[in-house]
């Protein structure tokens, strides 16, 4: 057993620190929360360095969490030129692969619609119908194929041609402001 050299700033307690250590001054992770409250001058210190921590601070509470500094655009830089050349194993493959998969498997996957043919279809007829002119403005340019009724609510009616009508952008993102579905022209 080593003899102790310092003792715990919170309890007193004799400790053992190396002599390349100079931070430790607490005992246990309680006081060595106790104690970054008591003086906040050593987190800020640490955080000057480039050490973020967050031990004991939560935003539920408001406190204002820090991650250290940010890493320059020139070393951002370096390290993806460095990256940029590595080549994975099959193995490493295989791992970020399967970690993608439960990710999605977690969060939800879209289903696949698989009538994409029919969607465009359906909006190349559209235009066509209204002769490539917003029915709203008469603008010509960015238009759109507008769902009157919602596919979403009425789904056999999604390809319907009287469910249609030509929009440009900017009256469609009107139309659609307040989140609304069902909206007449």
């Amino acid at each position: 057993m080593r003899n102790p050299n310092t003792q715990c700033d919170i309890c007193g307690k004799p400790l053992y620190r190396r002599p390349s250590v100079k931070a430790k001054r607490f005992c246990c992770k309680e006081h060595r929360s106790a104690l970054y409250k008591k003086y906040p001058e050593i987190v800020k210190n640490n955080l000057d360095k480039g050490h973020g921590w967050n031990k004991g601070k939560s935003k539920a509470n408001g406190d204002i969490l820090i991650y250290g500094k940010s890493r320059s655009l020139e070393t951002k830089k370096k390290i993806s030129e460095k990256l940029s050349g590595v080549k994975k194993s099959e193995e490493h493959k295989k791992a970020l692969s399967e970690a993608r998969i439960k990710f999605f498997d977690k969060i939800g996957r879209a289903k696949p619609r698989g009538r994409y043919w029919a969607d465009a279809r359906w909006r190349r007829a559209i235009l066509k119908r209204d002769n490539y002119t917003c029915r709203r403005c008469r603008e010509t340019e960015y238009l759109l194929a507008h769902h009157i009724l919602s596919v979403k609510d009425y789904p056999d009616l999604r390809f319907e041609l009287t469910n249609g009508a030509t929009l440009c952008l900017k009256c469609h993102n009107l139309l659609h402001k307040n989140r609304t579905r069902n909206n007449p022209l």
